[in-house]
């Protein structure tokens, strides 16, 4: 069954292990992927933070992709990651 669901904070290392994998699919060379690591790594704590709602979408047991969405203020939302 496909979902769209919450990061749980516990699941941070997942999804920063999946943003660095979707990144390096086009074919980056090792110096810059490793330049990337810490923009597309997401932390527990930024998990948590009530200014960012993470999602996950998953088939059954298999992680598709994920989506971050921080609240700027109350007019402005910004996609701030998407890794498929």
């Amino acid at each position: 069954m496909f979902e769209i669901r919450k990061v749980n904070s516990s699941e941070a290392k997942l999804i920063s292990e999946l943003a660095i994998k979707s990144k390096a699919h086009w074919g980056y060379n090792k110096e810059f992927m490793d330049s990337c690591v810490d923009e597309l790594s997401h932390s527990k704590e930024q998990v948590s933070d009530d200014r960012c709602r993470y999602y996950l979408a998953q088939e059954n047991d298999d992680v598709l992709g994920f989506y971050n969405l921080e609240n700027l203020h109350h007019e402005a939302i910004l996609l701030e990651a998407l890794s498929i």
